[in-house]
């Protein structure tokens, strides 16, 4: 087997993978904590980002002044 091909077929997989997941949990509906948390995400991640922006410089903490 070339590498490339090796490549191709990895992605085929990793994406009939995710297909089939999505197709099978889209149709159905989340139960409410799931819900509730899943809204919680986007503002965590913003504040993750914004911490990690803020307090840091090159990988390192910022010394506090």
């Amino acid at each position: 087997m070339t590498p490339w091909l090796v490549i191709v077929a990895i992605g085929i997989g990793s994406y009939a993978m995710r297909a089939v997941m999505l197709a099978t949990v889209a149709a159905k509906p989340l139960p409410s904590r799931f819900d509730t948390a899943m809204r919680l995400v986007g503002p965590a991640a913003i504040g993750a980002l914004t911490a990690t922006l803020t307090f840091t410089r090159a990988g390192t903490l910022r010394p506090l002044r």
